[in-house]
């Protein structure tokens, strides 16, 4: 979550999943999805009247790029998630993929 204009000062902030849907209700904002880059981003102005950026995965960015490594044939592909379960994408891997954990 970085404040812009984007400056050295401004150091951008972690959020989860849940929280980027809470902004958006919030402060009336859309999801928008960047086709070329495969990841949805939302942009929006807080109550101090600051614009903020946020990148994040959700399924559909995950799904795009488990495809791109079943394409090019990549021998596996590597999740970490720390604190900030997403069931959706789980479910995905654990269908497109052998699971192992290590």
């Amino acid at each position: 979550n970085w404040e812009l204009p984007d400056t050295p000062d401004n150091l951008a902030t972690t959020v989860t999943q849940p929280q980027v849907w809470d902004l958006a209700r919030r402060y009336g904002a859309f999801i928008q999805f960047d086709e070329t880059a495969g990841q949805p981003s939302l942009n929006y102005i807080n109550d101090q009247g600051t614009e903020h950026e946020i990148w994040f995965e959700d399924a559909r960015s995950h799904y795009l790029k488990y495809q791109l490594a079943m394409e090019t044939g990549l021998r596996g592909v590597f999740y970490w998630i720390i604190n900030q379960p997403f069931p959706g994408t789980y479910y995905m891997v654990t269908h497109l993929f052998t699971v192992e954990k290590l």
